[in-house]
């Protein structure tokens, strides 16, 4: 929760106008599109959820053609069944066992219920123009080819994919030794493409380059074991797990689709409190934009009050069927040295293939050359540059952990039974 620090007269007395609004207090919930219907569920319950707003500020993407706009230009869903996810939205619900928060969410339930988000039709018209203004080399281009089937996958070869791609126009080469240089950066990407093992290089380019840390994902060790039990609906959980929670590690300030879109809300929180008068109001946004929501409150003049307060989201119990009786600390000290074990024995066995792999092509390239198979040489070098830059992709969205104090603190709670909690 937020609170408006109060404006000051010239008599240093905290004023009472509603024009001022300086008791304004704002609840910033972080929300994820997907999870268990009891998440979504709570904030359709007026005594629980509504009945302590003014008014409800929350994004939603859609056409004017399906929202109601007053003369004040308020937008609001013109009925509950008028919004349903998309195909792909519903498809990776189904997936991992949860429901769409379009599914459950009713966005019409009473007129304090407001969009403050742009339009699909502005959606548009700012992505073009923000491409066009973009720091980035080539980046209108990048963004028409980034429509096409894995074209994220080709766009790791020049420029970082991970959770902070979004602020690549602050990329330099080694920030944490305070050298600047991001042709350089992007120059040295392209050499360790063709080294062993490249993805590993490119990683580690990746974290000296954003000068944001970033680890092996607590969840790494489990996805692996789940797999080679077969458990993959557990294992295909935890890893969309990741991805989602990993989206923390940017800001997105300098993006169109965080950076401007926060700004619009903030805009209608503006309006909100300062002219409609509200005192309590609920921001209900992605995950993805709280931080740099947060950080605009602040320079709003909010100031952070009480405490965090987390719900669970999903759960998912890492041992499956599997019932475990005691959580002494032995079962606990044997659960994690076996786990040791088998990450020892991944990573170890994962080096091997890769070094096998890198050896294996240019020995096919030197044999097409020699039998003057020009082509045939492009074809094997192009085969190992995609085969790594598809595991770059993969490690650097599932695996890896942008943010390391996402997996450090309150988030995560692992009780006896080994069951991870994803609270949001």
């Amino acid at each position: 929760m937020c609170e408006k620090i109060p404006k000051k007269k010239n008599t240093d007395e905290r004023t009472k106008q509603a024009d001022y609004n300086d008791d304004a207090l704002v609840d910033l919930h972080a929300q994820v599109h997907f999870g268990s219907a009891e998440y979504f569920h709570y904030f359709n319950d007026p005594t629980e959820f509504g009945k302590n707003y003014d008014r409800i500020l929350y994004e939603l993407i859609v056409s004017d053609s399906l929202m109601e706009i007053d003369p004040e230009g308020k937008r609001r869903v013109k009925g509950k069944n008028t919004l349903m996810p998309s195909l792909s939205d519903q498809k990776t619900a189904q997936q991992c066992d949860l429901v769409c928060q379009l599914d459950v969410i009713d966005f019409s339930q009473n007129s304090d219920w407001i969009c403050s988000d742009y339009s699909g039709e502005d959606i548009v018209e700012k992505q073009k123009s923000f491409g066009k203004n973009s720091k980035l080399p080539g980046a209108e281009i990048f963004q028409s080819l980034s429509m096409l089937p894995g074209a994220e996958i080709f766009q790791s070869l020049v420029m970082p994919k991970t959770p902070m791609e979004m602020n690549l126009g602050d990329l330099r080469l080694f920030s944490n030794l305070f050298l600047s240089g991001q042709k350089l950066a992007t120059g040295l990407r392209l050499v360790l493409w063709t080294i062993p093992v490249p993805e590993i290089s490119v990683l580690l380019l990746d974290w000296s380059s954003m000068g944001k840390g970033g680890r092996i994902s607590p969840l790494a060790l489990p996805v692996l074991e789940n797999l080679l039990r077969g458990n993959f609906s557990i294992a295909q959980k935890l890893v969309f797990s990741q991805m989602i929670v990993s989206g923390q590690a940017n800001e997105g300030s300098s993006s169109f689709i965080i950076g401007e879109r926060n700004e619009k809300a903030l805009q209608e929180l503006e309006k909100s409190t300062d002219v409609d008068g509200c005192r309590n109001t609920a921001l209900l946004y992605g995950a993805l934009h709280c931080r740099d929501m947060h950080r605009k409150l602040n320079k709003m003049g909010y100031q952070l009050i009480g405490e965090e307060k987390w719900r669970t989201a999903w759960a998912v119990n890492l041992d499956g069927d599997i019932e475990i009786s005691s959580s002494s600390d032995e079962t606990n000290s044997k659960s994690r040295i076996d786990r040791s074990i088998v990450g020892i024995v991944a990573v170890s066995f994962y080096l091997l293939v890769s070094g096998v792999d890198w050896i294996a092509t240019l020995q096919d390239i030197e044999v097409d050359a020699s039998l003057g198979h020009g082509y045939g040489s492009l074809v094997t070098a192009l085969a190992y540059l995609l085969r790594h830059v598809a595991l770059y992709f993969s490690l650097a969205k599932f695996i890896i952990q942008w943010d390391i104090g996402l997996f450090g603190g309150d988030n995560v709670s692992v009780d006896p039974l080994h069951s991870y909690l994803f609270h949001i």
